[in-house]
């Protein structure tokens, strides 16, 4: 490797680092955990209806753009978001929100790493490359599609290999698309049978939120967690 390629390796790694403690800066400013808590929402569920219904426009693009911004930069934080969509806009517009927001951010995420941060990146998660990479286009779909309906790798990590992997933008937009549907769908559900407890002007907690709305579409996320060893059972 030579010294031009080595400092730009080291410049963009510093620019990595920089966004990240600035990202951290400013969750703990402005006590981001404490809003992101059950006591958070029933202290402030009240002010974010509110607020809501007062500011769809905003509200609806300040969520889209967090939305986008959460996984462009690789934060975990989705699972919320989902419900939360679930919660303000119900489980058709909540999921179609959830959906292009993602999928928006994947691919800004996967470009960043893909033409800025590769050569950051080249030597990393090469265990999880075997997972994706295939001589077959349409089996590097299916691998694709296969592990986000089964997340065996978490799906920052996932954006990453494929950019690594020189797959084309139009598979892995398609791949995501069709791959995060299932899991959104549920979230989204669960995140709508919430408001039906707040709605009952009930305070939110664990106990509170298990009814049949919201037990179902667990249930059926427990299920696509054991697809894997179903099909290893079969199989053997």
């Amino acid at each position: 490797m030579g010294a031009y390629a080595l400092k730009k390796i080291i410049i963009k790694t510093c620019i990595l680092i920089l966004i990240i403690a600035s990202l951290v800066f400013i969750a703990k400013y402005f006590h981001v955990k404490e809003y992101l808590s059950i006591e958070g929402f029933n202290k402030y569920r009240d002010q974010i209806i509110m607020f809501q219904q007062a500011n769809i426009e905003k509200f609806v693009l300040g969520y889209i753009i967090a939305y986008i911004v959460l996984i462009a930069c690789c934060i975990p934080g989705t699972i919320l978001f989902d419900l939360i969509a679930g919660f303000l806009f119900g489980y058709f517009w909540g999921t179609l929100l959830v959906v292009f927001s993602y999928s928006v951010g994947a691919v800004i995420n996967f470009l960043l790493i893909k033409y800025i941060f590769k050569e950051v990146f080249a030597h990393k998660f090469n265990k999880f490359k075997n997972l994706v990479q295939s001589e077959n286009k349409s089996r590097v779909v299916l691998n694709l599609i296969g592990l986000r309906l089964i997340p065996i790798i978490p799906f920052w990590v996932l954006n990453i290999v494929t950019a690594l992997l020189n797959v084309s933008l139009k598979v892995f937009l398609f791949s995501t698309v069709i791959g995060i549907i299932p899991a959104s769908i549920i979230y989204v559900i669960i995140g709508d049978g919430i408001r039906d407890v707040v709605n009952q002007n009930q305070q939110l907690t664990i106990h509170s939120i298990m009814n049949v709305k919201i037990l179902l579409p667990l249930f059926f996320m427990s299920f696509l967690m054991f697809i894997p060893t179903i099909v290893k059972k079969i199989k053997s």
